[in-house]
């Protein structure tokens, strides 16, 4: 599961498994397989794995902007698991 130093998660389950298998396995599967594990088309696994990306995109904006106005490093909480 992804999680970045945050008090509550930012994804939902599909949408942590979907950024998991398709962009941080060594070994990414297709949207196909994907699509067959939920039950759903590859086109709305493809739309939910945008949405979660972005959401990944913003919480880690987020965390930058409060790290610089806090003073510390940015990466400094920043843990990816």
């Amino acid at each position: 599961m992804l999680i970045i130093g945050l008090q509550k998660p930012f994804v939902s389950g599909f949408e942590a498994r979907s950024i998991q298998a398709r962009r941080l396995a060594e070994d990414p599967v297709t949207l196909e397989e994907l699509a067959a594990e939920f039950g759903v088309s590859r086109e709305r696994v493809r739309q939910i794995e945008v949405r979660a990306f972005e959401k990944v995109q913003k919480a880690v904006m987020s965390h930058v902007a409060a790290a610089q106005v806090r003073g510390a490093a940015p990466g400094a909480a920043m843990v990816l698991a």
